[in-house]
């Protein structure tokens, strides 16, 4: 079997899920190579020990714009694919589901695959192309496609809600299980911890003006995506870390109380499963498929977004009342038994059989 996967970005969460997956596949017996297409400019964000795979090949693509970046993607696919008889195509995200699926870029013994991380068109997104839009281009260009892989309940119920009449396979995403102990954690202990992009869609617009009034403690491990650092100054409770490196993130998971998500939409949430691997709560939105990641009072709280302040005051007041030392084993329990890397893998590979037989069935 040999196995393509393509992105236009990989920045964040695509990049996370590429070195979990293009590890695992390249060391299956089952895969003869696996072909990596991204941009020349996020190479750094894949795996040292990936890079170095002897079953590995990374073609990067350049490009200064977005349309210079899916026009490289566009040529270097087409290019990729000559000479080399490939099995599976798997297309990550908006544009490189788009460009794959495009006449001519693959053969039609190829199986393609595409994986949104997040739909576009999803009802809760906002942004400067109408989702009506959004929606018809993706139906436009259904073709060639055998399947789409949501990485939740929710995307799923949203790609099935918009009629792709493909079909709809689940497979939730995981992080690699590297913890630390809480030993080795910031020496201010019981702090709130926020991680991510401070941008619309993670709500710390809203967390901001909730917690610059309380005495508790907030650290924000994250940038603003256009850099105005002067949006959000300091205060006595909030104090900004700014992006922080890979190897180190874990320390300010377990040295955390727990992990805020205020997210307005998510199409899964991937710094869930990080607090959970640290046994580090989460306390998150009532958005996108964050609910089904935590459970009230076993891993975490629910709050709603429409009532913001008192609801998520509510969940701060029944975390502070629980057994922290019980809360943390339950989350680490969740994630070993729930999100292991070795499930997410074996149920892709299991779809990849499937494509390759033309026997494609519901999961």
């Amino acid at each position: 079997m040999v196995i393509l996967h393509a992105a236009e970005t990989i920045k964040g969460g695509v990049a996370t899920y590429l070195n979990n997956v293009v590890l695992w596949q390249a060391d299956s017996d089952e895969v003869e190579k696996v072909l990596l297409v991204v941009p020349k400019s996020h190479m750094h964000e894949l795996s040292p020990v990936l890079l170095d795979h002897g079953k590995v090949l990374v073609t990067p693509f350049s490009g200064s714009s977005r349309l210079g970046k899916v026009l490289a993607l566009y040529n270097v696919l087409r290019r990729v694919k000559k000479g080399k008889s490939l099995t599976i195509a798997h297309l990550h995200s908006t544009f490189a589901g788009l460009v794959g699926r495009l006449p001519g870029v693959f053969s039609g013994n190829t199986k393609i695959a595409y994986q949104p991380h997040g739909v576009s068109y999803d009802p809760n997104r906002s942004g400067r192309v109408p989702r009506v839009i959004l929606l018809l281009i993706e139906k436009l260009f259904v073709g060639n496609l055998r399947c789409i892989v949501a990485i939740s309940d929710y995307e799923k119920r949203v790609i099935s809600g918009a009629d792709m009449r493909l079909p709809v396979h689940v497979i939730k995403n995981t992080v690699v299980d590297k913890a630390v102990s809480v030993a080795n954690s910031d020496p201010g202990k019981g702090y709130y911890l926020f991680v991510g992009r401070l941008d619309h869609q993670k709500g710390f617009d809203l967390l901001y003006r909730f917690w610059k009034n309380t005495e508790r403690r907030l650290l924000v491990v994250g940038e603003q995506v256009l850099g105005d650092s002067n949006a959000y100054p300091e205060t006595p409770s909030i104090s900004f870390k700014g992006w922080v490196a890979n190897t180190d993130i874990d320390s300010y998971y377990a040295g955390a109380r727990a992990l805020i998500v205020p997210s307005r939409w998510e199409g899964f949430g991937l710094v869930v499963l990080e607090a959970y691997r640290n046994g580090t709560p989460v306390i998150c939105s009532d958005r996108g498929a964050l609910p089904e990641l935590v459970t009230d009072g076993e891993n975490g709280f629910v709050f709603d977004m429409d009532c913001f302040d008192e609801t998520l005051e509510n969940a701060l007041s029944n975390l502070e009342s629980m057994d922290e030392r019980q809360l943390s084993h339950q989350c680490r329990y969740c994630f070993e038994n729930l999100y292991s890397r070795d499930k997410m893998n074996t149920s892709l590979m299991s779809l990849y059989r499937s494509l390759q037989t033309e026997g494609v069935h519901e999961y």
